[in-house]
């Protein structure tokens, strides 16, 4: 499904299935995708500002260059997901399945470059890596 750009911005998408979808450029600030499968998925530089993707499925989806400031990643899959320079200030990956060691069957989840701000990781600490 192509949805390049698209304006979906405070739309409340739980539970939507969107494996494989096209979410390049798309405006989803404020969104609720809580539990939804975006397996696969491009969201390579979408903005999704404030959005809820409490228990979301986003593995091996793509979020280069994405805004993810302040959205609630709490319980989410991010094995195999790029985060490439995605914005994660003020994010909770609150048990969030951060993939960092990468051996097989799992796939490590890519950061470099993710910009790391009052970022609440998965074991709670806060990473403040990229703050000025």
């Amino acid at each position: 499904m192509k949805l390049v750009g698209a304006q979906l911005i405070n739309t409340n998408l739980q539970r939507i299935v969107l494996i494989l979808a096209d979410l390049s450029k798309a405006s989803l600030v404020g969104a609720d995708l809580s539990l939804a499968d975006l397996q696969m998925a491009n969201l390579n530089n979408a903005d999704l500002t404030g959005a809820n993707l409490v228990g979301a499925d986003l593995g091996f989806a793509s979020l280069i260059n994405a805004d993810l400031s302040g959205v609630n990643l709490g319980s989410t899959n991010l094995e195999g997901t790029n985060l490439s320079g995605a914005n994660l200030k003020n994010a909770s990956l609150a048990y969030a399945n951060l993939v960092e060691n990468g051996n097989m069957p799992t796939q490590k989840t890519k950061l470099g470059g993710a910009i790391f701000c009052n970022t609440e990781m998965p074991d709670f600490t806060i990473n403040n890596k990229s703050c000025e």
